[in-house]
């Protein structure tokens, strides 16, 4: 998981009783207005877009594959563990800035974000 025991041990405590939002699977029509936006973001509006769950697609090199595609609602209180995606590429959009918290962190990186709408 690329965390040492410690590290997973911290990520068990932090999270306890904590839920992880309702997680909703993206329609294809609604993938279809926000994928051309989320590529652009990416700087990769030059290329096209697969929605693809199989475990294996052979994409071609001017198409992204488009995998997991879903919108998150966290409430006060709730959040996800620590934990590794392993994809190549996340895209995080925030519907609307949070009073506080909802950080999304890169400890490697040390780096950290506050949610802000759009951001």
């Amino acid at each position: 998981s690329g965390y040492s025991e410690e590290q997973a041990q911290e990520a068990l405590e932090w999270s306890d009783g904590a839920t992880s939002g309702l997680r909703v699977r993206m329609p294809s029509d609604i993938l279809d207005l926000v994928a051309p936006k989320a590529l652009s973001l990416l700087g990769l509006s030059h290329r096209n877009y697969r929605f693809k769950e199989e475990l294996y697609y052979r994409p071609d090199r001017a198409t992204v594959i488009v995998r997991d595609a879903t919108v998150v609602r966290y409430r006060e209180g709730e959040g996800v563990a620590p934990h590794v995606d392993g994809k190549d590429a996340t895209l995080l959009v925030y519907l609307n800035t949070c009073r506080g918290g909802g950080h999304t962190v890169f400890p490697e990186d040390g780096l950290a974000f506050p949610p802000r709408q759009g951001g």
